[in-house]
């Protein structure tokens, strides 16, 4: 019975361990989502104006330090030490403990009179009819990790680690790349939010409609009106 106890809290212990790390990783990938979205905006404020469509160092400076902050966020995320929480150590756990990602666990995270909605939620993450979280689905969600991993290492290193004097970004360009590493991070994440702790995370970030504002001011007024 003592033993029995035991492994009851070991089991508690790291799938909460697993909860908080979730929470991190929620903060990081809220933050590339929401700087994404703003630099993109941004973007559209300059093309759809002729009058400041044109080349500026302000837009070099504005574009380098969104490159160079996402790359960092990539980075802590992608991380592998294992002393780091990391949404590649996160998954990589999960993929040697699958006997924590039972249904049953996970149906008993739902009061009783919610149990079929449980029911059908795990069914939507695992399968129907499956008593616990698939493998498959991790190996997966470690493959797109690794892809990001491939797309944005060397570059990471160079540009960051070692202040390597990379040409190519362009200022005020896309960077497609970013988008979809951050559309991968917020699909996993919503994933295994749901899986752990059975709550949907239904929008990483919210720009106030009032965001904008500021960019229909005169920023530097005429010296005769000062």
């Amino acid at each position: 019975m003592a033993l029995f106890i035991a492994n009851l809290m070991g089991n508690h212990q790291k799938v909460e361990k697993w909860a908080k790390w979730l929470r991190v990783i929620h903060a990081e990938v809220s933050v590339l989502a929401e700087s994404a979205a703003i630099y993109s905006e941004i973007r559209q404020v300059v093309i759809d104006n002729p009058r400041i469509n044109k080349s500026n160092q302000f837009y070099e400076w504005m574009t380098k330090n969104y490159v160079d902050t996402t790359l960092i966020r990539i980075r802590r995320l992608l991380d592998r030490d294992k002393n780091t929480v990391s949404l590649s150590n996160l998954l990589s756990e999960m993929r040697e403990n699958l006997h924590f990602l039972s249904r049953e666990r996970h149906l008993s995270l739902y009061l009783e009179g919610m149990r079929s909605t449980g029911e059908a939620i795990f069914d939507e993450l695992a399968g129907k009819d499956v008593n616990g979280f698939p493998v498959k689905q991790l190996r997966e969600d470690l493959d797109c990790l690794e892809q990001i991993r491939a797309v944005h290492g060397r570059y990471t290193d160079k540009r960051i680690a070692h202040y390597d004097k990379t040409k190519g970004v362009e200022p005020l360009g896309t960077f497609q790349d970013f988008d979809e590493a951050v559309a991968c991070f917020e699909e996993i994440l919503k994933r295994y939010n749901l899986l752990l702790t059975a709550h949907l995370i239904p929008s990483l970030y919210v720009l106030r409609p009032s965001w904008k504002e500021i960019f229909k001011e005169v920023w530097i007024p005429p010296a005769d009106s000062r």
